[in-house]
């Protein structure tokens, strides 16, 4: 599971063993970190590297013209070796698609826990378990600070291809621009329209037109995923809903559920999407994926209505909106009223 935000507090005095601990790990990680620049000099330095880092600082002067905050980002390197640079848990009721949540000063209510050591990670899921959660575990290729410090490049974030790069640090660059606090779910929604949005714009100002359709040929696959989950969580929330059933019933019932929609996948035309008969699935996977499986068009709608504005200028708006009314997505269908919607082109 990518692009989660690792949930590490800054400094030490907000309290809590937790945050304590992942503050003193990440403080560990980060002061690892070297210059980009002495990394582009470095002759031992692995080719891949070097042309991630280089594509790095195209994206960071496309995404400054866009608008969005890229000041004192991405300016150093961290050479994590694990894949990731932190571990997630999630958890949720098991006869309801509820997420469990923790709350977080400055960042709000967010229904996931990152880790930047897999065995405290592990033993938070197995208490979680035993507490009778259905539990999801992951891991982040990349996380953003949301501008409280210089976020660092790391490895984990150069190991895909160009059009990764750009999603990935498209992505935590609209959290650093701006994060609604208390809706984890319209934050990761939200960036990930703005991801694809701006890596579309970023490849095709660069000419790169055969990586704009390989892009593209990805996200029609990623919108059969969204169709298939969310049919499911119909089923589920459907299953949910009917009274007085006994647990054992619900539990079969769930069951019967999932192995349904596992041996009816959609057919993907260039993903490898094998993980998902290889995952283990229950309520808090399904709510997990669809953290990053939005319905983008309730986003391209709003932005419609700002004229496609640069993104930074759609940010602000929504900023705005959202300091009237909280909800993050109610907000976002106020930038609508009374306005028509544009034409994309």
């Amino acid at each position: 599971m990518k692009h989660l935000l690792a949930l590490v507090a800054i400094g030490l005095n907000l309290g809590g063993c937790y945050v304590a601990r992942q503050a003193l790990s990440f403080n560990s990680l980060y002061n690892s970190r070297v210059p980009v620049e002495a990394v582009l000099h470095d002759p031992m330095a692995s080719p891949r590297i070097k042309s991630g880092l280089a594509l790095t600082r195209e994206l960071l002067n496309f995404a400054g013209t866009q608008g969005l905050n890229v000041e004192s980002s991405y300016r150093y390197f961290v050479q994590n070796d694990e894949g990731g640079v932190s571990f997630i848990v999630q958890a949720a009721e098991s006869d309801r698609l509820k997420f469990v949540t923790w709350w977080f000063p400055f960042v709000g209510s967010v229904p996931y826990l990152g880790f930047f050591d897999r065995s405290e990670r592990d033993a938070k899921a197995r208490s979680l378990r035993e507490k009778g959660y259905d539990v999801h575990v992951g891991r982040a290729e990349a996380f953003s600070s949301l501008g409280w410090f210089e976020d660092p490049i790391y490895a984990s974030m150069l190991m895909g291809g160009e059009h990764d790069l750009a999603h990935t640090l498209l992505h935590e660059l609209t959290h650093r621009t701006f994060w609604a606090q208390g809706s984890a779910e319209f934050n990761e929604n939200l960036a990930e329209y703005a991801a694809q949005f701006l890596t579309v714009a970023f490849l095709k100002s660069k000419g790169r037109e055969e990586e704009v359709q390989r892009y593209r040929a990805e996200r029609e696959d990623k919108s059969l995923f969204r169709r298939w989950l969310g049919q499911l969580r119909d089923a589920l929330e459907q299953s949910y809903a009917l009274p007085d059933q006994a647990l054992d019933m619900r539990q079969e019932a769930k069951r019967r559920i999932f192995e349904h929609a596992l041996t009816n996948l959609p057919a993907f035309k260039t993903t490898d999407y094998g993980w998902i008969k290889g995952a283990v699935w229950n309520n808090a996977t399904v709510l997990a994926a669809g953290l990053y499986s939005p319905d983008l068009a309730r986003f391209e709608r709003a932005h419609a209505c700002t004229g496609f504005a640069p993104m930074g200028v759609f940010l602000s708006k929504l900023k705005a909106a959202e300091g009237k009314d909280p909800d993050g997505f109610d907000a976002l269908t106020s930038l609508c009223a009374g306005e028509p919607v544009l034409d994309k082109e």
